[in-house]
Parts: C-alpha cells; sequence; structure tokens
C-alpha cells in the first residue's frame, strides 16, 4: 500500500508544479466535439502544461493549437491539458498540443494547477 500512495503523492506532486495558465478567448479548437457531448454554452477554459514523465498518459486527438487554432505538428509544442469551463460548471482536462509560444502568451491563472484523476 505505502508504494501506491508514494506513487500517487509523486504524480500529485509533478502535476501540481506545472505552469498554469488562463486563456483570455475561448479556446480555437472543437470542444465540444472532443468530449463527445454537448455541455451548454463554453464559458471560459484554462490550460496547464503537462509534466513530461507523464505526457504520454493523455490521448491528444488534434494537432490544432487551443489558443490560436493553427496546426502545432512540426512545431514548437508543449503537451497540455485544456480544462474548459461550461455554463452548468462542468469542467474536465482534455489532452491537447499547444505552441510554446501561445502557452507562454496566455496570462497565469493564478490559482492551483488542477491535478487528473
Amino acid at each position: 500500500m505505502e508504494n501506491e500512495s508514494d506513487d500517487r503523492t509523486t504524480w500529485n506532486n509533478a502535476w501540481a508544479s506545472m505552469p498554469y495558465r488562463r486563456l483570455e478567448n475561448l479556446p480555437k479548437i472543437d470542444v465540444a466535439g472532443l468530449i463527445g457531448l454537448h455541455l451548454g454554452e463554453l464559458l471560459s477554459a484554462t490550460i496547464s502544461q503537462d509534466p513530461p514523465q507523464y505526457s504520454d498518459t493523455n490521448c491528444r486527438k488534434l494537432e490544432g493549437c487551443p489558443v490560436c487554432g493553427a496546426t502545432t505538428e512540426g512545431t514548437r509544442r508543449l503537451p497540455a491539458t485544456l480544462h474548459p469551463m461550461f455554463e452548468n460548471n462542468f469542467t474536465c482536462g482534455l489532452g491537447v498540443w499547444v505552441h510554446l509560444s501561445c502557452f507562454e502568451s496566455c496570462p497565469d491563472a493564478e490559482e492551483p494547477t488542477p491535478v487528473p484523476w
């Protein structure tokens, strides 16, 4: 049991230590399509960089950058998690690619970075 607890602590600390930003505009990708459900109006979104050691744990279905909408394929990009907020207060984490420059241009979210699962 102690090993599982240590693994979870390592996981939580890794995710919580990553940069967490606020998108100034709504994402430029089809968030509803990624989720597969219509959850009402999308109100806002934040984005966090994925820890390098866990970047392969998050499925990324699209190459489009949620900040600018352009493809990230063949560019300097980061594995990240998009956190959309809908009008019914539903939020989740979606694996995305984001241009390094786009991520850096977003203001700090000024909140603790969400830890998935």
